[in-house]
């Protein structure tokens, strides 16, 4: 038996009214099963009439949330969808088979209506759901299940677990098959942990419900965008699609003032030490003009403040003056390296990233674990679309050592970095919380010390005033930006 108490929340794509729970073991009692758990909810159903019983049931239970579409793995698509005489409840987009018609020869459809389809991503970017809230993906959609995880496309590995419906006979016509589902999911990195079946003796085949973990250790292919699938004005402009949000001001803007850095970072850290304790006044910096106005520690060391200071520009280190500048030039290969080279304690205070180039590939590889910056600096290129987590070719940024090289004469130097997404994906995935955005830069927390600021959702770091539109003239999609540019999705 499947242990609920261990999720978050689930998506359950076939809702009906909200009597399953995805799991025979507690059929007929969705709603108030997922309740008893404190879960978080999301139903989807795509029969208007089924929804509005669905949406009438959850009214008093503010953790669940009801959707009324078709999912697929296509947006805006046309489906025939047929409706099913048992309240619905097996009413698909597929026709039905002579071999389910044998063993349910009660079962027919009443009638059809074409829906528009909707992919669970678009659904998920259209209401700014937050995914750290899901872990448990449930599917009963009568043979389309394959088609929902397929468009799932990069949130999929959000869920920890999957549990779809699905027989290993053509229930449907145009069904998929447990078999199907079993390999797609494998390439996905999931692993099937149980199988349920609760339609065993029918001469055609069993129906099931199929579990499934991720597996954590294998390696998953990469995915990657090309800069004309990417750059798109729906993803830049409309990151979150239909659900802008509002705001007019930056979390912690009331901290907004300039002392020495490129915008009010050095501020915010005043404020944020002010809060979190000060260990050792030691701070971890490179690239970012140091020495120069740019600084994100200068006004630190006004402070009592000292640390490493790190620069792979001969020219940037003649500019420091009498600052102690090492110069190295960083990688995400020898970024643990040289924290033992410079002896960089354990429990230091600070870590400041601009390196205009493979920013994300070197904070993913430093041991957090290990070494315990209580406020980590970031540098984003703010001309990138939000909608999901990318960055650049690890080691091809146009600043770098191995450059994409240009076509185009005078091709501007945009190609480096990621996106505020990419860097709020990994943050939680080491342990980090971002607490806002300054300028070109993402300021994050230790999760020790999140519940003492506000923490802002992702939707409301990458959309205006967070994601600096106006550079969408010159980041956007141009044409020195051909097919060799590649974007990659973070996870």
């Amino acid at each position: 038996m499947f242990d609920f108490s261990k999720l978050k929340g689930v998506f359950h794509v076939g809702a009906s009214t909200g009597q399953d729970t995805g799991d025979q073991s507690f059929s007929n009692s969705g709603i108030r099963f997922y309740d008893s758990h404190d879960l978080n909810v999301v139903w989807i159903e795509p029969i208007k009439e089924v929804f509005n019983t669905l949406e009438s049931n959850i009214a008093n239970y503010p953790k669940q949330h009801a959707f009324n579409c078709l999912i697929t793995d296509h947006d805006d698509q046309e489906y025939p969808f047929y409706i099913a005489n048992n309240n619905g409840e097996s009413s698909s987009i597929f026709d039905l088979t002579s071999e389910i018609l044998e063993t349910y020869p009660n079962i027919h459809y009443v009638s059809s209506r074409t829906l528009l389809s909707k992919t669970i991503s678009t659904l998920i970017l259209e209401n700014q759901i937050d995914m750290d809230d899901y872990d448990y993906l449930a599917l009963d959609t009568q043979g389309s299940e394959l088609l929902v995880m397929k468009g799932c496309r990069d949130f999929l590995r959000s869920f920890k677990y999957i549990n779809t419906e699905v027989a290993d006979y053509n229930a449907y016509d145009g069904c998929c098959l447990l078999s199907t589902v079993d390999e797609y999911l494998e390439s996905m990195g999931y692993k099937r942990v149980d199988l349920i079946p609760w339609n065993s003796g029918n001469a055609a085949g069993d129906y099931y419900n199929a579990l499934y973990e991720r597996d954590d250790t294998v390696e998953i292919p990469k995915k990657y965008y090309t800069t004309a699938e990417a750059f798109t004005d729906d993803n830049y402009f409309r990151p979150f699609r239909n659900k802008p949000v509002t705001t007019d001001k930056w979390n912690l803007s009331e901290h907004f003032k300039k002392h020495y850095s490129q915008s009010w970072e050095d501020s915010v850290l005043e404020y944020l030490y002010s809060v979190i304790p000060v260990r050792r006044k030691y701070y971890v910096e490179f690239g970012g003009a140091i020495g120069q106005c740019h600084g994100n520690t200068t006004y630190l060391r006004t402070k009592g403040w000292d640390g490493l200071l790190m620069d792979g520009s001969e020219y940037e280190i003649s500019r420091s003056g009498d600052l102690d500048v090492k110069l190295e030039w960083i990688t995400p290969d020898n970024i643990m390296s040289l924290f033992e080279k410079y002896d960089v304690p354990e429990d230091f205070d600070l870590l400041s990233i601009d390196i205009d180039g493979d920013e994300l590939y070197v904070f993913d590889r430093i041991d957090t674990e290990k070494y315990r910056p209580s406020v980590i600096i970031c540098e984003y290129n703010p001309g990138m679309p939000n909608h999901i987590p990318l960055t650049i070719l690890e080691g091809r940024s146009d600043f770098g050592n191995n450059p994409i090289p240009p076509r185009v004469d005078n091709h501007p130097k945009s190609y480096h970095g990621c996106n505020i997404n990419a860097i709020y994906t990994v943050a939680k995935r080491k342990g980090y919380s971002v607490v806002t955005s300054v300028g070109v830069n993402v300021i994050m927390v230790r999760n020790d010390y999140a519940d003492q600021f506000t923490i802002p959702k992702l939707h409301e770091i990458c959309v205006p005033p967070y994601m600096q539109q106006e550079t969408h003239r010159f980041y956007g999609p141009q044409e020195h930006f051909d097919d060799r540019y590649v974007w990659e999705v973070v996870t």
